[in-house]
């Protein structure tokens, strides 16, 4: 992921997948987080967005999980098990 970061950071977004598929996302999604709090602490009110309810919803932390854990899995197993953790 961390490679990931580093691509999209250099506006690589092409191998930025190719190292990790929700590097790329979890870029935008952190860096509207960052936004969206920079404007809270700057105007001092509290913003109700519709992915900060999203995100408090048992279902899609649990959805998202799974998506998480699944991509996860096929890497290993597409990628092979390393010989010796």
């Amino acid at each position: 992921m961390t490679r990931s970061f580093t691509a999209v950071a250099q506006g690589h977004w092409g191998p930025a997948i190719n190292f990790h598929l929700f590097g790329p996302a979890l870029f935008v999604v952190l860096s509207g987080t960052v936004l969206h709090l920079a404007v809270e602490l700057a105007t001092r009110q509290r913003y109700s967005t519709v992915y900060t309810q999203l995100i408090n919803r048992r279902s899609f932390q649990i959805v998202s999980l799974c998506i998480y854990l699944g991509y996860y899995w096929v890497r290993l197993v597409w990628l092979g098990y390393p010989d010796e953790f």
